[in-house]
């Protein structure tokens, strides 16, 4: 959407961004500064507008609440807030306020990846709450609709497993964290609203899946993870949890998913050697 340059001084821009159940109203207000309120809407709307994320219409609910303001008050204080700390050469700038719990004053200076760290930081408090948990995972889609989420620890090549995959046929949904939501028919898996390393956000919602914890091997292969209380061990590794309050929830959502007729198996993958479509078909005969 256009908007004048007095549209941009004088009114207040919203905007309702929607996934995994959660809904967060974005706020641009008005502003002085309309080179930098006119560059940020625009953007904001290619990525998650583009992206699908964004309702039509003002949701009943609203879960959290992002402004862009002109000025940061703070303390009984306005403006920009510098901040000295340890050293006198230390500075910190402040641009960012947490107003309350589900609040977020964001001075207008700061933009789309700011934006980005702040949506990503309010899925992480809000997990466990809503119903669902964040998984650390590349996600890649097959034709039948079916996601496969590839997990390993820091560097164990989740995101070069996922290119591969990629060539072989798959879809991408997601490079780096995957929303694992309770619904009333079960699960479902879900794209969140980031920008995560090369990909750009795109709304995705599956309802079946399959987990793979992958290490680097010399010679690939595949083995059907059947023990519930190992599957649970291994997923609670790769959540994402704020809080202990969030913990405990978070566990016992990781349990109900590891209880059903979830599949999830060990993956030995030799990187650059690995057929991908044959093992993850040896993998489901195995089941």
């Amino acid at each position: 959407m256009i908007f004048s340059r007095k549209q941009l001084r004088n009114e207040e821009q919203r905007y309702y961004l929607s996934a995994g159940g959660v809904v967060g109203e974005i706020v641009f207000g008005e502003s002085e500064q309309i080179e930098w309120k006119g560059r940020l809407i625009k953007d904001f709307e290619e990525i998650w507008g583009g992206g699908g994320f964004l309702l039509r219409t003002k949701p009943k609910k609203i879960d959290y609440q992002i402004e862009f303001v002109d000025e940061m008050y703070l303390g009984g204080k306005d403006g920009l807030i510098i901040r000295h700390k340890g050293r006198s050469s230390d500075v910190y700038l402040l641009l960012i306020s947490w107003v309350s719990q589900n609040k977020i004053r964001v001075h207008y200076f700061l933009g789309v990846a700011e934006l980005n760290a702040l949506l990503r930081e309010i899925y992480a408090k809000l997990s466990g709450k809503k119903k669902y948990f964040l998984l650390h995972a590349a996600t890649c889609i097959d034709e039948n609709n079916v996601a496969y989420l590839i997990c390993a620890k820091s560097g164990g090549g989740k995101s070069t497993t996922a290119e591969a995959m990629i060539r072989e046929g798959w879809s991408p949904m997601g490079g780096d964290l995957l929303l694992v939501r309770r619904n009333k028919n079960g699960w479902s898996y879900e794209s969140l609203p980031l920008v995560e390393k090369e990909l750009l956000p795109k709304k995705k919602i599956v309802n079946n899946a399959r987990v793979y914890f992958i290490e680097k091997t010399k010679v690939a292969w595949v083995k059907q993870i059947r023990d519930k209380i190992q599957l649970v061990k291994k997923v609670m590794e790769q959540t994402v949890i704020e809080s202990a309050e969030g913990k405990e929830k978070v566990s016992q959502l990781v349990i109900d998913w590891a209880s059903g007729k979830q599949e999830a198996h060990q993956l030995g993958v030799a990187l650059g050697k690995t057929n991908f479509k044959q093992l993850m078909k040896e993998g489901e005969n195995e089941s």
